[in-house]
């Protein structure tokens, strides 16, 4: 077990959801929102330090040479960010703007939480059919148009409106991490395999709590409410437009290095 190393994680995850979340409510210039922020930055860059040292580290870093394999990582950890990042925007929405209640709340996910479904039963065949590269990219495609529509939510449009930009998100959420997955498995050692696909979860885990913290931080520091929402929703276009991108280029050198079109 690399018992440093899963403390060091504990602590720089915590550190930095905590100071994202409490600094936007209590101050940056806080003492202690700079000292946790100052501890965030000193338990990553240990972990860092200790994963390069252990025979069995629980990240092996040289993973992270295969630009499928950090492209992979890096798209599930944004895919999760800006997915429960939305969930948690809206819920404040529709509850302290629109006065819903949290059953009302729920079920007017349903465009959204039925297309993820889809998503992720059909995405073994798209990928198949159309490979994993353009599948992810399509899916953050997906995500930026779904999220140029929520646009309107600043601009208190009605719930049809908003519903309509749901499927698009949705499907994207839905086919991105299969997607990514695949690839990230076919360039793995199999006898690796395990590792590897724990730390496309845990990237994905943590883009959530990540997600969560910074939409959370976004909507308190920035008013009025319809402000916040706007400055989010092109926050949310941006990462989606730039996990396209990195996605590309990564499989690109990929491609270029392995002399193949398998991707």
């Amino acid at each position: 077990m690399d018992i440093a190393g899963q403390i060091l994680a504990i602590v720089a995850l915590g550190a930095s959801v905590a100071v994202l979340i409490e600094g936007a409510k209590l101050g940056w210039h806080v003492g202690a929102i700079q000292a946790g922020a100052v501890l965030a930055l000193a338990a990553w860059i240990a972990f860092v330090w200790v994963e390069t040292k252990r025979k069995q580290p629980m990240l092996p870093l040289g993973f992270f040479r295969s630009p499928v394999f950090s492209a992979s990582a890096f798209v599930s950890l944004i895919s999760g960010l800006i997915f429960y990042g939305l969930f948690f925007l809206l819920s404040l929405y529709f509850q302290s703007a629109r006065g819903w209640t949290p059953l009302q709340t729920g079920l007017a996910f349903l465009p959204l939480t039925v297309m993820v479904t889809l998503g992720s039963f059909v995405s073994g065949a798209l990928s198949r059919a159309y490979g994993a590269h353009r599948l992810v990219c399509g899916g953050f495609l997906l995500y930026a148009l779904g999220f140029a529509g929520l646009v309107a939510l600043a601009d208190d449009a009605p719930y049809w409106r908003i519903a309509l930009c749901f499927p698009a998100v949705g499907f994207g959420a839905g086919v991105i991490t299969p997607a990514a997955t695949a690839a990230l498995m076919a360039g793995v050692d199999k006898a690796r395999a395990g590792v590897a696909a724990a730390v496309l979860n845990a990237s994905r885990q943590t883009g959530s709590a990540f997600g969560v913290a910074i939409f959370g931080a976004l909507m308190s520091a920035i008013q009025p409410l319809d402000m916040g929402v706007r400055v989010a929703v092109y926050f949310a276009i941006v990462l989606s437009l730039l996990a396209a991108l990195v996605w590309g280029i990564a499989l690109a050198v990929a491609m270029r290095y392995a002399g193949s079109d398998a991707w």
